[in-house]
């Protein structure tokens, strides 16, 4: 069955409890749209690093997009900064930080960082077809 145009978005403040209340709204939205558990729990994973880096390196507040069409979910995390994203790999493997965009760029289909007026969108894409 082709999904054409399922859209949900929230509004975060920069809180710790930001990235459970993400991934609580994500669990809801996909519920609703009857997404398979995995692709769902690698949305999650990489939507609590993506909001995670919001709350500590952008300025709030933070919005969360979800978008799902035919068998792509797309998810956004927006935020009110022009500082951008950098990929790295931890200098000390026992690090508690650092691998975050690392996951993201591993673990989704595609990904990106798109500039915008009023600061920046990093976002991921997942396939919906169950394995």
């Amino acid at each position: 069955m082709a999904v054409r145009g399922q859209s949900a978005h929230v509004e975060l403040p920069a809180a710790r409890t930001s990235a459970r209340d993400a991934r609580r709204f994500l669990t809801r939205t996909m519920a609703d749209w009857h997404i398979p558990a995995e692709p769902a729990d690698t949305a999650r994973l990489l939507a609590t690093e993506l909001v995670t880096n919001a709350v500590l390196y952008a300025v709030a507040p933070i919005e969360l997009v979800v978008e799902r069409w035919d068998n792509t979910l797309r998810v956004e995390v927006c935020d009110h900064t022009s500082r951008m994203p950098v990929t790295r790999s931890p200098r000390d493997p026992m690090a508690l930080t650092g691998r975050g965009l690392s996951l993201v760029k591993d673990l989704s289909d595609t990904w990106g960082v798109t500039p915008r007026r009023d600061g920046k969108s990093i976002w991921f894409e997942l396939s919906t077809v169950d394995a």
